[in-house]
């Protein structure tokens, strides 16, 4: 039921966009075609033109967000044929497309909620108040969807731990900077700037447990599980 209501407010929001009110007004005139036409080809234009990436200091991605909107639109300007036999046809069609997408979506989650439980077993050993440096192996080819990209975070939910690994605060529009001098956390820990601000390392490299990367030379090694490594400075240090 969840599901069913969800989908309900994204036609909702849909018929909204598309502006509805004034399709019906100049249903089967030459304005409600063109109408109906040229928004969502002026989307499909913006998706066309626009970079792949617009950086991280413009809001990221553009184009994943953009693709799906003019097939959607048209959808929503689209009526379903007055005859019954067709119509039922249209309407399951319509019923198998939407159950598909919610399969695929689906396992899609429960995947990505297994490798978050892993990516996540050492919240408990790592404790509270702690700043924590992130040494990530990203997958290749990237995916579309990644649930690990920025996982680190939930180390930091009711924590009161820092993740240096924050994107965000290097960005215009973010509300909280790093201090001046002060790097992005994440990647070669060698060469990084902020080594005596840390307490904690993170270490994930699927594929490769036990090898690749062994954490700070003289670091405490307070948690190891498949492909996680977590690393402590020891007290004094």
């Amino acid at each position: 039921m969840d599901a069913l209501r969800t989908l309900y407010r994204y036609r909702q929001l849909i018929a909204a966009l598309t502006a509805r009110d004034l399709k019906a007004r100049y249903r089967g005139s030459i304005l409600g075609f063109f109408w109906s036409l040229a928004n969502p080809l002026l989307l499909l234009g913006v998706y066309l033109l626009v970079p792949n990436h617009l950086g991280f200091a413009h809001g990221g991605f553009l184009k994943c967000r953009l693709a799906l909107l003019p097939p959607l639109i048209w959808l929503a300007c689209l009526r379903e044929p007055p005859w019954r036999w067709p119509r039922h046809a249209v309407r399951a069609v319509i019923l198998l497309l939407v159950s598909g997408n919610l399969l695929l979506v689906t396992t899609t989650i429960r995947a990505g909620n297994r490798e978050l439980e892993q990516y996540n077993a050492g919240i408990a050993a790592v404790g509270r108040g702690h700043r924590l440096y992130v040494v990530q192996t990203d997958p290749q080819p990237t995916p579309p969807v990644d649930p690990l990209l920025h996982a680190a975070d939930y180390y930091c939910l009711g924590t009161g731990n820092v993740n240096l690994d924050n994107y965000e605060a290097s960005t215009p529009h973010f509300p909280v900077k790093y201090r001046a001098g002060m790097e992005r956390g994440r990647g070669g820990w060698i060469g990084y700037s902020g080594q005596e601000a840390v307490d904690v390392v993170l270490c994930w490299q699927p594929g490769t447990p036990g090898a690749g990367w062994r954490g700070p030379a003289g670091w405490d090694e307070i948690f190891r599980q498949g492909a996680l490594r977590i690393y402590r400075r020891p007290l004094g240090r």
